[in-house]
């Protein structure tokens, strides 16, 4: 990308990192992302109302490793929202980050909602080299995450143009987020720009409502797959990874013990050791290296 288009990507209000590069996705939607380090690519896929400074805390150990690709999903700040939407649409913004990111496979680390879009990227796309799912939202049983009523509640508070208490629906019956977290939440310059994007929960919601774990699908799977769970998340998230690795051929499941949904933020550290220890166990293409020194 030329310099001037860098400069278009230009700063998202109220975010501490730049968005230095952007590319454009199949459907031309133009999807925006930062690039640090050197050393073989991975790709960082955020979640629902969030955004790339998510992984903020674990960039700077990752990128002695890697280059990093953390990129804003569309509809969220600095990157478009399109003229439609399906999960399609998501795999294709993936792939067009994996196709800027050069000619070598990929390493993709998805958490929460981007978990399964970078589940399904990988499913689709090649020269993906390895995956790392964060506790993706896969419903394993009726009313797993959320119920439809919740759905519905969203909907209802966006069609009234109450967007901050779609969010906290969103945050205290999805999330199951604390009232004295979400309080904090809300004294944030971020909940501002959150609050802006509420409409985008509603679609992400809509997927995750509809989306189906088909064993059929994954009987070929070859893809080293490491599967992370907090050690106090709640049972959705446990039944959740359980079956798929029960599932993906070859997965591997890393517990972070004292964390929940968040530990990219809560436990940099840990976080990141456990995808540098993962990475740098898959096996290495003719032309790959990755960086063997600590994190």
């Amino acid at each position: 990308m030329g310099s001037s288009e860098r400069k278009a990507a230009g700063q998202v209000p109220g975010r501490s990192e730049e968005l230095t590069d952007a590319i454009r996705s199949r459907d031309g939607t133009t999807i925006r992302y930062t690039r640090r380090g050197s050393g073989a690519p991975l790709l960082l896929i955020h979640g629902t109302n969030a955004d790339h400074t998510v992984w903020s805390g674990v960039v700077p150990m990752l990128e002695k490793h890697f280059t990093v690709f953390a990129m804003v999903r569309r509809g969220q700040p600095g990157s478009e929202h399109g003229d439609s939407y399906r999960i399609d649409c998501e795999i294709d913004d993936i792939a067009a980050l994996a196709d800027a990111s050069g000619g070598e496979p990929v390493n993709i680390l998805g958490h929460s909602f981007g978990a399964i879009c970078a589940l399904e990227a990988a499913h689709r796309i090649p020269r993906v080299r390895s995956l790392a799912l964060y506790e993706p939202p896969i419903p394993t049983y009726p009313d797993a995450y959320f119920s439809r009523d919740m759905i519905k509640t969203v909907r209802r508070l966006l069609a009234e143009h109450k967007s901050e208490a779609a969010i906290e629906a969103f945050y205290t019956k999805a999330i199951r987020v604390p009232r004295g977290e979400l309080a904090m939440m809300r004294s944030r310059p971020a909940w501002i720009t959150r609050v802006k994007d509420a409409r985008v929960i509603l679609r992400e919601l809509e997927v995750v409502a509809h989306y189906e774990l088909k064993p059929e699908r994954f009987q070929d799977w070859r893809v080293p797959t490491l599967l992370l769970l907090g050690g106090d998340s709640s049972r959705p998230y446990r039944a959740t990874i359980a079956k798929l690795n029960a599932i993906l051929p070859g997965s591997t499941i890393a517990v972070l013990d004292g964390q929940r949904h968040a530990a990219m933020t809560s436990a940099p550290a840990s976080f990141a050791r456990e995808i540098l220890a993962f990475i740098q166990g898959c096996p290495l293409g003719p032309n790959e290296r990755v960086a063997q020194s600590g994190v």
